[in-house]
Parts: structure tokens; C-alpha cells; sequence
């Protein structure tokens, strides 16, 4: 008799924390793309990027694939690139490729990224650069340090 009321307790505990995982919000769009960096030099990009984004009451997460032109103060190295990042939470993660030149000498680009992110919109990486060419830009550096923003429609908003 007396493990009754601790059922009835138990049940309705069980009952009310049941809660469905419902999609408060998600957003697809196209955005304009803006960088600020640094990889021993000072370097700027600007592209666009398909941006999708979910909201729920269990957090966020969003995904973008992405191409720039970015340009290097130190040498005039010019370049095009494209790539993918996850957001999920504040943790940020990109895969990045690039072509970039100086009209003399050229390299491919592969830059893993790791970051803190706010909803896909703005992110703070750091990133290594992996050269398929013997690395022929020396005072572009192996590290690289930049701040993003996606900006779209409901920038730095949470939905």
C-alpha cells in the first residue's frame, strides 16, 4: 500500500517531463559573407553563403556552404574559395579550399577550421593551413586567425 503514492509520484514525473523536441524555427537563405583575418599578415574576404539554420527548445545548429574572394596585404595574394562550417551550439567547425596566386606563383589551400560560433552568424576560428605546394607563400603562414559573419536577414538573432 504504501508504494502506491510513490508510483503515482514516479508516473507523474515520468508523464510531465515528456516533452517533444519541437522545431521553433529554421531558417534557409542566402547571406552576404564578410572576413577579417590574420596568418602572419592582415586578410580580408567577402563572398556569399547558403546559410541553414535550425531553432529548438534543445538548442541550435546550423550548416552553410560558402565561396569568397579574399585578398592578403602582405604579398598582394589574391584568392577563391569555397567551403562548408557546422554550428552547433557555440562550437564552430569548417572545412575550407582555396586557390590563391600572386601572378607569379600559386598554391591550393586546405584550411580545417575550430571556433565559437553565434547562430551561424558570426564565428571566431582558428585554422591551419595545409599547402599543396611546397607552401611557395611564406609570409602567408600556417595558422590563421579570422572573425566571420554571415549577414542575412535576422543577423545575431535567435528565432
Amino acid at each position: 500500500m504504501q508504494k502506491i503514492p510513490h508510483l503515482l509520484i514516479l508516473s507523474s514525473i515520468l508523464c510531465f517531463s515528456q516533452n517533444e523536441n519541437k522545431n521553433f524555427g529554421q531558417k534557409k537563405q542566402w547571406e552576404f559573407r564578410a572576413g577579417l583575418g590574420v596568418q602572419k599578415s592582415l586578410f580580408t574576404e567577402a563572398g556569399i553563403a547558403y546559410h541553414k539554420a535550425n531553432y529548438s527548445d534543445v538548442g541550435f545548429y546550423s550548416q552553410s556552404f560558402y565561396s569568397a574572394v579574399e585578398y592578403s596585404f602582405s604579398g598582394n595574394i589574391y584568392a577563391i574559395k569555397a567551403g562548408y562550417e557546422i554550428n552547433t551550439m557555440m562550437i564552430a567547425t569548417a572545412l575550407e579550399t582555396k586557390y590563391q596566386t600572386n601572378f607569379c606563383q600559386n598554391d591550393f589551400v586546405i584550411t580545417p577550421k575550430i571556433g565559437v560560433g553565434l547562430f551561424g552568424d558570426m564565428m571566431l576560428y582558428y585554422g591551419y593551413n595545409i599547402s599543396t605546394n611546397h607552401n611557395p607563400f611564406q609570409n602567408m603562414g600556417r595558422h590563421q586567425f579570422s572573425l566571420i559573419a554571415n549577414i542575412g536577414k535576422g543577423f545575431l538573432k535567435y528565432h
